[in-house]
């Protein structure tokens, strides 16, 4: 029989062999977020990232979340890139993210509602009672109505620059979100010169 080795041993030991395998220190995974917390001392991320057949518990340091352009969210489907190795203390196998950005549709979702929300905050779109793009209940202020006319000029060739540099897989989505918006701010305009 072998002599024996104490717990700390081991996953010391199984650290080291996940650390020396290459393909487990330069990931990008896809999955869920479930379970997501902001350590409120610390600015650590930790949540569990999922699909439907499995998952894993992750974490994101402090000086990583600073550079998030986005708010990670319970649902948003990510890619994150890092390293999966054990946390020596629980002997837990986990992902150590070092970047992180949204996936597929939701991040064209994501990009589409930053967009509103910074036209709103410039005074381009006037808040009304009930206020939804989906319901086409938008008021344009006259900024935004100059704004728009000049944007609706420009859409092919603004179209064509955003899609040259945007993944494959989010394109699509992200022209139905064009052509939507498009479509809502020219209907608003003929609404306006209706009245």
């Amino acid at each position: 029989m072998a002599d024996y080795i104490n717990v700390t041993s081991l996953n010391r030991l199984a650290k080291r062999v996940l650390e020396q395998c290459d393909p487990l220190n330069d990931l990008i995974v896809c999955g869920e977020i479930s379970g997501f917390t902001r350590h409120y001392k610390s600015g650590h991320l930790y949540f569990t990232l999922k699909d439907e057949n499995a998952s894993i518990k992750t974490v994101m340091f402090r000086s990583q979340a600073q550079l998030l352009n986005f708010e990670p969210q319970n649902g948003m489907l990510v890619l994150v890139y890092g390293r999966a190795t054990i946390y020596e203390r629980d002997g837990a196998f986990q992902l150590y993210a070092d970047y992180m950005k949204p996936f597929g549709a939701g991040a064209a979702q994501m990009a589409f509602d930053a967009l509103y929300k910074k036209l709103e905050a410039e005074g381009y779109l006037a808040r009304t009672s009930g206020a939804d793009l989906r319901s086409k209940r938008v008021a344009l202020t006259e900024k935004g109505e100059q704004f728009a006319r000049a944007w609706i000029d420009r859409v092919p060739e603004a179209e064509a620059a955003a899609l040259c540099a945007m993944p494959e897989a989010e394109r699509a989505a992200f022209v139905r979100g064009l052509h939507s918006f498009c479509r809502l701010l020219e209907e608003r305009l003929r609404e306006s010169k209706a009245i």
